[in-house]
């Protein structure tokens, strides 16, 4: 679905990428990890074509439409959940908007809450109002930034397991950047740790899921300021 070949971004005298290479697989769900400001949000924004590479490439398949989803959500305070969810679709010729934007929140249980403002929702329901927003546009690839850390560390398995539910329902390929390292280890496909800025791959880890010692070794090359929660 995506390959990363040789990617290196810089901005002006700042090197922040350094010869990235890695590929992405269909329905796949990684998490890229890595200190504060080593450049994971730069790499989502290369990898969705809202910024280019100083060097290397992007090679992904046509119609994939990877969409991110961002830490602060970017809803708009004004307008009904119903009315952001449809936002994407309102300039498109698409039959039936009103039926979609409705079936989907259906989906992700957001139906009795379709005519709420933003300011009236817990930071889960907005939270679930931005996938849904992503979701009306029927993406391949679904890109996550800090997907879960404006929500109380409680819930966040819970959000987890919705998360599962849908890329399974939906068929959908995920990558995330995260700081919540058990969380990470339970429910990945593949690990991406970089290392400090300019970020290089340190290492990749698949097949995960219950292995203990496979979790110790990405647990110690975490860098002394990983957050782990």
């Amino acid at each position: 679905m995506l390959k990363i070949k040789k990617l290196s971004k810089s901005f002006e005298n700042l090197e922040v990428l350094r010869e990235l290479s890695f590929n992405v697989n269909e329905k796949d769900f990684i998490s890229i990890v890595g200190p504060s400001g080593c450049g994971k949000t730069v790499l989502l924004k290369i990898i969705s074509g809202l910024e280019n590479p100083t060097k290397g490439e992007v090679v992904i398949n046509k119609g994939v439409n990877p969409i991110i989803i961002w830490q602060d959500f970017r809803l708009l305070p004004w307008r009904t959940v119903y009315e952001n969810v449809l936002l994407p679709l309102e300039e498109k010729e698409i039959r039936d908007k009103n039926k979609k934007v409705s079936d989907l929140l259906k989906f992700i249980g957001l139906e009795e809450f379709k005519d709420y403002y933003i300011h009236q929702l817990s930071g889960g329901m907005q939270q679930r109002v931005a996938l849904a927003r992503a979701l009306i546009t029927e993406p391949k690839l679904l890109l996550l930034d800090e997907p879960f850390s404006n929500i109380e560390w409680r819930k966040t398995q819970e959000f987890y397991e919705e998360l599962k539910r849908i890329q399974e329902k939906k068929k959908l390929t995920v990558i995330q950047i995260t700081h919540d390292i058990p969380n990470t280890l339970k429910y990945s496909d593949k690990i991406i740790v970089l290392s400090q800025r300019p970020a290089r791959i340190k290492a990749v880890f698949s097949n995960i899921k219950n292995n203990e010692e496979m979790q110790k070794r990405i647990l110690n090359l975490l860098e002394p300021d990983e957050e782990v929660i």
